[in-house]
């Protein structure tokens, strides 16, 4: 820190400010943020929290300068094209305040270097603009105990949330309330100005919390609507089960790729395997998706039946502990849903019985799966 009266100078409307004062801006010179991604909406934010006086910036990206890339990110200049934007960025923030600590992690973020990363900051800021990235920081934020800022551009909205705050809701709570939202197409940004205004609206939050300043927005989706500057908020509902995270999960993409751009492999499990599972008693879920069932079943911890249409906003029932086996009439809907949970949910342990009760009945002569087995 700057000596102290070099601080009041600088730092003298911040001061003033009521409900924030010197108190709060110890805090921020306290204070230790880490910014994933170096894309659109991370120019904003480092800016700021750099003139404003944070303690400590980490930047994890091994990106470099596009000419593309320029419009949006007024922190890079047009002579640093082709260099390691990490350096760059640093570059440009050192001149900003020179008594901020700028810290960069080159280098590819993954199951194998997440935990260790984030261990040293406070708070998370995911600036990846990729689900399978998000999800990634997500579940990392969770087992570490610590809230990530998260947002996303879908010209002309952009959205915003803090997740894992003072045991509120998670990304993946929101993936399963709101999915068309989280799943909009990425990387078409539209004009500048939204990644500027969405990452002002980040950095804001990660102002909040370390001053404990305001109302943090945990368990609520904002979107500003650039061209119309209208606000919505959205509520979302924090579902247990995601806060009880413990590992990393093994499919992970380690870049910033699209969450379509290498599809996940659809597990599936045959009629005869899935018996001798069942006969030798090993712990599965069964979900039944039909609308219908043709007998019903006895109730079992291991047994459930949901309607296709319905899965989604009840995945708060399905264990992530244990083989998943959703079965449909054929096995066509199951397949498409097992897909949808494991491409866009990050779930690794559902599978879709191979030609559904269909195959199942020609095979095993059962005309149930729960009722004759558990």
């Amino acid at each position: 820190m700057e000596n102290t009266n070099e601080f009041l100078d600088r730092y003298q409307n911040h001061i003033q400010t009521a409900g924030f004062g010197v108190p709060g801006q110890e805090a921020l010179a306290r204070g230790r943020i880490l910014v994933i991604g170096a894309g659109d909406l991370s120019s904003p934010i480092l800016s700021y929290l750099t003139s404003m006086g944070l303690g400590c910036i980490g930047i994890v990206t091994e990106e470099k300068v596009l000419k593309k890339d320029l419009p949006y990110q007024p922190v890079l200049y047009s002579t640093q094209e082709g260099k390691p934007k990490g350096q760059a960025i640093a570059v440009q923030l050192r001149e900003i305040n020179p008594e901020v600590k700028i810290k960069l992690h080159e280098l590819s973020l993954n199951r194998e270097s997440i935990l260790t990363i984030i261990a040293d900051y406070d708070i998370i800021i995911d600036t990846a603009n990729s689900l399978n990235q998000s999800l990634l920081i997500n579940d990392a934020c969770v087992i570490s105990g610590k809230p990530m800022i998260y947002g996303q551009l879908a010209f002309p909205l952009g959205y915003i949330s803090v997740f894992n705050y003072k045991g509120g809701s998670t990304l993946r709570c929101l993936m399963q309330q709101e999915k068309s939202i989280v799943n909009q197409a990425r990387h078409q940004n539209g004009l500048a100005i939204l990644a500027g205004i969405t990452g002002c609206l980040m950095a804001n939050e990660a102002i909040k919390i370390i001053s404990e300043i305001g109302t943090v927005a945990s368990n609520k989706l904002l979107s500003i609507n650039s061209l119309t500057s209208q606000l919505n908020s959205i509520k979302i509902e924090p579902i247990p089960v995601n806060r009880a995270i413990n590992s990393l999960r093994q499919h992970y993409q380690s870049d910033n790729t699209q969450i379509h751009s290498e599809p996940s492999i659809v597990r599936s499990i045959s009629p005869k395997l899935l018996a001798t599972k069942i006969r030798y008693k090993e712990s599965l879920q069964l979900i039944d998706i039909r609308e219908s069932p043709q007998k019903s079943e006895e109730k079992s911890s291991n047994y459930l039946n949901i309607p296709a249409h319905q899965l989604l906003n009840e995945l708060h029932q399905m264990n992530q502990d244990i083989m998943v086996i959703l079965i449909s009439e054929d096995g066509e809907r199951a397949r498409n849903l097992t897909a949808e949970l494991t491409e866009n949910h990050g779930l690794d342990n559902v599978y879709y019985l191979e030609g559904g009760m269909q195959s199942w009945v020609q095979e095993t002569g059962a005309t149930s799966v729960a009722y004759e087995s558990f």
